[in-house]
């Protein structure tokens, strides 16, 4: 999980920083909303704690997470007088909020508690069911089928699958089939991944109407729904 902390106020960044650091997970702060900005396009941020005591144009935030139909856990520390943010701000996108005379205790618990509910929330996501066409993948219990008929596969050959189907309608490249399936384990044959495709055709296409996985010349290799 990744926090990022946003505020104009050196100080106020210092105050939250010395709490933030105590958590278990990757806290970046800024006070350049450019860098915010480009942060949240990149996908690189799951929840976005911004300090509205001290950014005059905290507004704007709300208008990209509407445009963008943004999933990032937006959360304000605000003063008990704010009323735009107590009133408003959630049904403009606005997830929770902080008073900014919390205890360093209770503000932990809180963040603590999104972050779990997160992860919680990824964990099944990840272990959802997989299809695509008549092919569907069980990341739980790592099976595969055609229809009614399960295929049996080894662990890099349904690591691949898996990277393929989760990627449907992308490109996925020979580097990222190496990278993402082999890492390290393999520093030459960077095209073992096409080895490794021949035999997923063997199970998952041969003696089936239709094909699953289609080559792109010289890139890698598409699996469209």
């Amino acid at each position: 999980m990744n926090i990022l902390f946003y505020s104009w106020d050196l100080n106020s960044e210092k105050k939250y920083e010395d709490m933030l650091k105590l958590l278990d997970t990757t806290v970046n702060f800024t006070t350049d909303e450019k860098f915010v900005v480009k942060s949240l396009e990149s996908g690189e941020v799951d929840i976005l704690i911004f300090d509205t005591t001290n950014i005059l144009n905290y507004k704007k935030l709300f208008q990209y997470k509407v445009d963008k139909m943004d999933k990032i856990i937006y959360v304000a520390i605000t003063s008990p007088t704010n009323s735009f943010i107590i009133e408003e701000a959630l049904s403009f996108g606005l997830n929770d909020y902080i008073y900014d005379n919390i205890s360093s205790e209770a503000f932990l618990a809180k963040i603590n508690a999104i972050l779990y509910l997160l992860t919680r929330k990824n964990l099944f996501t990840s272990n959802a069911i997989l299809k695509v066409k008549d092919l569907t993948l069980n990341p739980y219990t790592r099976e595969a089928k055609r229809g009614d008929v399960e295929v049996s596969l080894t662990n890099k050959e349904y690591k691949l699958l898996e990277l393929l189907v989760k990627n449907k309608n992308k490109v996925v490249t020979r580097e990222t089939i190496s990278e993402k399936v082999w890492g390290k384990e393999i520093q030459e044959n960077k095209n073992i991944g096409d080895v490794y495709i021949t035999f997923l055709r063997r199970k998952i296409e041969y003696g089936f109407p239709t094909k699953i996985i289609k080559t792109i010349r010289n890139i890698g290799y598409i699996i469209k729904d």
